[in-house]
């Protein structure tokens, strides 16, 4: 049964500089890269919405699509739109070029999510930001950081409640590395 009460958000705002061409467009294994992940989320939430500046690229997904609130601060634009936009408290904002998503680890992470205004990954020290749960009372602690100039997500996580997801427990579920295996490079394919 679908989750209804939280809000995935697939964050689709890159140039795909770095591959060559439109990543979230190109076939992995027989689907656009964005299709591999909304067909995992598709499984969990009842509620998806792609946050992109290209609607019409992903309009065949048949998914609510909203443009960016922010403009050249990179991906915590998507989150913020995000969290701005969403009618539920809790949302999972996720990359669209992460083809290897877990259902279970996703599901794992919202058991856990709910003391938190962020409940997020953690690899060896580095947060996956665009992997994680976020409750609209982020949304000041984004804004701050945006006016100070700021626009690493990870950087008002000391300023609220959050919860790191540490790699003994995500190794439960996959192997991280392969979780959180984003497609930057046509190589990485």
């Amino acid at each position: 049964m679908p989750i209804k009460d939280i809000t995935a958000f697939v964050i689709a705002g890159g140039k795909s500089t770095r591959f060559g061409q439109d990543k979230l467009l190109y076939k992995y294994n027989g689907m656009p890269l964005l299709e591999c992940v909304t067909v995992i989320l598709k499984k969990i939430f009842s509620s998806i919405i792609i946050i992109t500046n290209e609607a019409e690229k992903y309009a065949y997904l048949g998914f609510e699509t909203y443009p960016d609130l922010l403009q050249d601060v990179g991906p915590i634009a998507g989150v913020y739109t995000a969290l701005i936009i969403s009618r539920t408290e809790k949302n999972f904002c996720v990359a669209g070029d992460l083809p290897f998503l877990n259902a279970d680890f996703i599901e794992y992470m919202i058991s856990v999510s709910d003391d938190f205004d962020v409940t997020v990954p953690v690899i060896d020290g580095f947060y996956e930001s665009l992997h994680a749960v976020y409750s609209k009372n982020c949304v000041k602690y984004i804004k701050a950081l945006i006016e100070k100039g700021s626009n690493q997500i990870f950087r008002f996580y000391e300023n609220c409640m959050f919860r790191k997801v540490e790699k003994s427990e995500i190794q439960k579920f996959a192997d991280p590395a392969l979780i959180f295996k984003n497609i930057n490079y046509f190589e990485d394919i």
